[in-house]
């Protein structure tokens, strides 16, 4: 009995878990339309980072991007990739502007993959 209610268990997390991976590739794959960036505030900080044991530096980011006639403005915190020289961009869902993520201008947009 106890082996089957492990079994159970670990079928039943490695199924949420793939459908966590694929929602997440399926949301990413809806942000296929791009913006440019306007950096509003880059403010250099430092953090502690518990799951590395350690301090981090980075920066919190305040941005605004054009989507159609809509202006939208964002806020990214503790970003340990970015540099002021750093070109940015956003991918968002046309069908839903506000749902963006932000990123490398380099960064291709509507893939599965993108930078963690």
């Amino acid at each position: 009995m106890r082996k089957v209610v492990v079994i159970v268990f670990v079928v039943a997390l490695l199924a949420g878990t793939g459908f966590v991976l694929w929602q997440g590739v399926q949301t990413n794959k809806a942000r296929s339309a791009e913006a440019q960036v306007e950096i509003l505030d880059a403010k250099a900080v430092r953090w502690w980072d518990s799951s590395e044991d350690r301090y981090q530096d980075g920066h919190d980011l305040r941005y605004r991007y054009q989507a159609g006639d809509h202006s939208f403005d964002g806020v990214s915190e503790h970003n340990t990739w970015y540099t002021p020289a750093t070109a940015l961009k956003v991918c968002y869902d046309p069908a839903n502007p506000r749902d963006h993520v932000l990123g490398p201008a380099d960064q291709a947009c509507g893939v599965s993959v993108r930078r963690g």
